[in-house]
């Protein structure tokens, strides 16, 4: 789903696969974003002997700022994404957010700025 959003926002993919262990996404000249799957970190680090799963409170979620928070939720869902939270508005932040976790259960937000009336 990360793959997904990155690639709803324009940053071209320039390695990788969505559903693939790796993928690197293009920035900028010389400036690139690379996900890494938990079996390529865990090798990486040599930390595949340790437990893939604790329960605890999520250390960090990455969010995401989309024009139509609705829309987006739904294309999501029709890809097979299951949503921890509904679309809802936030006045106090001046945003409407849903929220979703990825394969590995990190938290995504996707969100959109509630229009103010002038």
């Amino acid at each position: 789903m990360l793959s997904f959003l990155l690639g709803c926002h324009g940053l071209q993919s320039n390695l990788g696969e969505e559903g693939d262990l790796y993928r690197s996404f293009s920035l900028g000249e010389g400036t690139a974003l690379a996900l890494f799957q938990r079996p390529v970190i865990a090798e990486t680090l040599g930390t595949t002997n340790l437990p893939v799963e604790a329960e605890s409170q999520d250390r960090m979620m990455l969010a995401f700022d989309v024009k139509d928070l609705d829309a987006t939720v739904e294309k999501l869902q029709e890809r097979g994404a299951c949503f921890v939270t509904e679309a809802k508005d936030h006045p106090e932040w001046g945003i409407r957010t849903a929220h979703l976790r990825d394969p590995d259960g990190n938290v995504i937000e996707i969100n959109s700025s509630i229009p103010t009336a002038e």
